[in-house]
This record gives C-alpha cells, sequence and structure tokens, in this order.
C-alpha cells in the first residue's frame, strides 16, 4: 500500500496547469454572496477558497521538485499552457477577498504583488509559448483556456482598482492593464471563434472551459466597473475625466453584452454534448470549473452594472445566475472533494 507522500507526489505530477480555476470560482461566489449580504456563506467559501488555494501551492511546489521536466513540457504546451494563468486569477481572487470581506488592506496588497509577479511570468511565459513552439502547431489547439490570458490581465485590473485609495499609482497601472485586457480579449475571442469555424466541435472537445469566454467578458466589464467606482476616490488630475469615464462605460457595456452574446450557444454546447451525445454527466472533469467560474463572475458583474452603472437591467438576470452557479458550484465542489478522498484512500 502507498504512503499519503507516495500519493501526493503522483498526484501532483498530473496536476492540471488550469486547476487553479477551483479558487477562482469558489472565491468569486464567495464575493457574490457578500455582495448579496449572505454572510455565513461568503465566510465559508472564503476559508474554503484559501484552504485549497494553498493546498495547490504546496502540490505545485512539489511537482517543480519531483517533475520539473514534466511542468515545463505543459508550460510549451499550446492547448495547456494558457491554463498557467489560473493561478493569476485565483491569487487576485484571493486578495479581493481580503479587501472586501475581511478588510484586511495588507494581505490584499502583499496578494496583489504576487498576482502582478505571477501575470508578468505567466503572460509572457505562454506567449513565448505560442509563439516559438515550430514543432506542434495546430489551431485545435485554441480553447476556450486561451480567454485566461485576457482574464488574468483584467484580474489585476480589478484588485488594483480595489486598493488605488490606498496607492494612487495602481489607479494608472490598472486604466493602462484595463485596454491591454480588453484587446487581448478581443483577439482571443476571435481566435477561439476561427478555430470553431475552421474546425467544429467534438464531444470531448466541448469542455466547460468555452465558458471563459463569458467569464473574461464579465471580469473585464467588472474591472471597468471598479475603474469607475474607484475614480473619484484617487483624485485624478486630468482634464480628460470626463471623456475617461465615458470610454471605460463604452467597454464595460460591449464587453458585458458580448459575454451575455456567449450564453444561449454555450447552454446548447452542453446539451448537444450530454444529451444528444450522451456523454455521461456525473463525472468529475476538472475543466468544468471554467464554466463554475463564469457563472458566479457573470452575476458579479451584473449585479455591480446595476447597482453602480444604474444600467438599466432586470434584476432577476444577476439573481437566476447566482442561483444556477451555487448549485454548479455544490455539484462541482462535491465530485472534487469525492475525488481526492477516493485518491488518497484507495
Amino acid at each position: 500500500m502507498q504512503s499519503f507522500w507516495s500519493k501526493l507526489k503522483i498526484e501532483s505530477s498530473k496536476l492540471l496547469p488550469s486547476y487553479f480555476a477551483s479558487v477562482m470560482a469558489i472565491g468569486i461566489f464567495s464575493i457574490a454572496f457578500f455582495l448579496y449580504n449572505y454572510n455565513v456563506l461568503s465566510y465559508l467559501l472564503s476559508y474554503l477558497s484559501n484552504v485549497i488555494y494553498f493546498a495547490l501551492w504546496v502540490i505545485t511546489v512539489i511537482r517543480w521538485v519531483y517533475y520539473p521536466r514534466s511542468y515545463l513540457n505543459e508550460l510549451k504546451d499550446l492547448g495547456r499552457s494558457p491554463g498557467f494563468l489560473s493561478k493569476v486569477i485565483a491569487t487576485n481572487t484571493i486578495g479581493s477577498e481580503y479587501m472586501l470581506i475581511f478588510k484586511d488592506y495588507s494581505l490584499a496588497y502583499a496578494f496583489f504583488m504576487f498576482g502582478l509577479i505571477l501575470w508578468i511570468f505567466y503572460q509572457y511565459a505562454v506567449l513565448s509559448a505560442i509563439s516559438f513552439n515550430i514543432n506542434d502547431r495546430n489551431i485545435e489547439y485554441v480553447n476556450g483556456i486561451w480567454e485566461l490570458i485576457p482574464a488574468s490581465t483584467q484580474s489585476v485590473v480589478d484588485l488594483g482598482s480595489i486598493l488605488s485609495p490606498f496607492h494612487t499609482y495602481l489607479y494608472t497601472l490598472s486604466l493602462i492593464l484595463f485596454f491591454i485586457g480588453v484587446a487581448q480579449y478581443i483577439v482571443m475571442t476571435s481566435l477561439i471563434l476561427g478555430r470553431i469555424v475552421l474546425k467544429g466541435l467534438k464531444p470531448k472537445d466541448a469542455s466547460g472551459s468555452y465558458w471563459i469566454i463569458t467569464g473574461a467578458a464579465a471580469l473585464s466589464a467588472l474591472a471597468g466597473i471598479d475603474l469607475l467606482i474607484y475614480l473619484n476616490e484617487v483624485n485624478l488630475q486630468s482634464a480628460y475625466i470626463g471623456d475617461l469615464r465615458t470610454i471605460v462605460l463604452t467597454f464595460i457595456i460591449l464587453l458585458w453584452s458580448t459575454g451575455t452574446w456567449w450564453i444561449p450557444w454555450l447552454i446548447y454546447m452542453g446539451i448537444w454534448k450530454h444529451v444528444i451525445n450522451r456523454v455521461p454527466l456525473l463525472v468529475y472533469d476538472p475543466q468544468f470549473w471554467g464554466a463554475v467560474f463564469p457563472m458566479g463572475m457573470y452575476a458579479t458583474s451584473s449585479f455591480l452594472l446595476i447597482r453602480y452603472v444604474n444600467l438599466n437591467i432586470p434584476m432577476l438576470i444577476p439573481d437566476i445566475f447566482i442561483l444556477v452557479g451555487s448549485v454548479a458550484l455544490v455539484y462541482q465542489t462535491s465530485l472534487m472533494l469525492y475525488n481526492v478522498v477516493k485518491k488518497l484512500v484507495d
């Protein structure tokens, strides 16, 4: 019988790059419940996301030590390397929890700086893999995970905006990164749409990761909303603040609307995969975290659009997504915990 340590080392070698999406999903729902004043649920999910976050870092470090070649090979894999950017989003989500829920500025700022370092490293590591991997190039490697490129950028913007009243320079940095993230979203979404049109999808390809198209748009809209919320608190000296507000608001509505446009297709993709093609549903698929996170993010951005931007959309929209997303969160978390316990016990 294998020891716990032996099992842990073996499992670390199999850790998907995008597994930090579990922290992203649980973390954004903790924030969403906080906005809805469900404080007990918010705190419980915050604690859970923190435990999983640090556990995943322990497993990642074990993998660095014992399986460095495997880690580097995945970093060069065009279909999986963007998944490493989930570390950036997870880190900034945890930072947002500390700032919004626990009111701990120091820890939030520490997570922001760590997230910024991760963003710089993994953005250019992934882009280098995409640019210079000349031996294995195929448009079929393009999938929803590639949307983590703009999503990671906007996660830095979101936390930076929240912290900007304490450090004004963060607002300027966040503003620049916001427009970079918008450009990245346009490019990545165009690539994904081209891949779908040119190659189509097989049932095994129709993973939850495609929901990140909506998730990245919603996160970008949320980042823009926070830029508007904290604009009045940073005393930005510019004659163009009115124009800036208009431009950011325009992109917020564009991004939120684009993310909304994708939702009916994403729902049909799930029906096509699990009903028409009869792919089993009650099987743990780590990539389904890529669907849970966007539901929470879309609910959160829609809620704040109504509350702070006064966009005249029905409150029913975020209410539905917080409800459906909560069911998906319980389903995925239960399967994950069962899968973890089963592997450790067997």
